[in-house]
């Protein structure tokens, strides 16, 4: 099983820095936000199993980034009906459990609160106790059905985004963009891009999601993804000039069909292990 991904956020460094280091890191990522915006717009695209969110935040409740990140993903899953999971939510505040109430919301789901006032060894204790039960929840979640034609993608782990909203196999492109970002062949491949107006809204949308992160996460390099399109279509000759222009994408390359990109892969001596999946 992949490490679940963890996601802080509070406005105070410090903070920040003692819950990360009370998690277990061969078990959980730990992703850290300090500012409410950015926060939405990270749990929108990153869609983490959990998040430790402070309820008051930047001089607002908690609940407003959750609004927000509510509002980005129904945009993006709503309109589409693409699948999703609920996220759990563990508030963090001196505030009494009572006073608080998390936005309802398909996308999000109440763990526990932890109290600021605790002492650090029973703030470790209760935090160990909530990430438990995650896992738990988590391990009872039915595995994806993976439709025939993309199995050999996901068992290989390939970062793959498709333009077609097949259920299942598509990933928000967001996503697909931060993991590709992550690892270290940096290689997204993306499905159903048969035109070069297509061609040129998904350069668009890889270069806003990665300033994005290059923003959030501090990604200083410019150019880093290596693009893959499994398309038909006679793209290349219009594909050269937009790939210049593009702030993120490094380099493109074309394949006719999944299994051809999968023999490619093979040929080459790819390490198809260096991919991590974006489902």
């Amino acid at each position: 099983m992949n490490r679940i991904k963890i996601m802080i956020v509070d406005d105070d460094q410090d903070i920040l820095n003692l819950l990360k280091l009370n998690i277990d890191n061969e078990k959980f990522k730990v992703y850290l936000e300090s500012n409410a915006f950015r926060a939405s717009r990270a749990i929108a695209l990153l869609e983490p199993e959990v998040i430790i969110l402070d309820w008051h935040f930047e001089r607002s409740l908690g609940d407003r980034v959750l609004e927000r990140a509510g509002y980005l993903l129904n945009t993006h899953k709503g309109a589409k009906a693409l699948p999703y999971s609920p996220m759990n939510i563990i508030t963090f505040s001196s505030t009494s459990e009572k006073e608080i109430s998390i936005v309802e919301s398909p996308y999000f789901q109440s763990v526990g609160h932890l109290d600021k006032s605790l002492d650090l060894f029973s703030l470790k204790n209760q935090l160990q106790n909530y990430l438990l039960e995650v896992q738990s929840r988590l391990e009872a979640v039915e595995p994806l059905v993976i439709p025939r034609g993309y199995k050999n993608l996901y068992e290989e782990g390939l970062v793959f985004y498709s333009k077609n909203c097949t259920k299942n196999t598509q990933s928000l492109l967001g996503h697909a963009v931060f993991m590709a970002s992550e690892i270290e062949s940096k290689t997204l491949i993306c499905e159903g891009i048969d035109s070069k107006t297509d061609l040129e809204q998904l350069i668009l949308e890889v270069d806003d999601y990665a300033t994005l992160f290059c923003e959030a996460d501090d990604f200083k390099q410019n150019k880093f993804i290596h693009l893959v399109l499994v398309s038909k279509s006679k793209l290349n000759s219009d594909s050269s000039l937009l790939i210049l222009r593009s702030k993120s994408i490094k380099s493109l390359k074309f394949e006719k069909s999944v299994d051809e990109l999968m023999e490619n892969l093979k040929t080459n001596g790819e390490n198809p292990s260096l991919i991590k999946q974006a489902a």
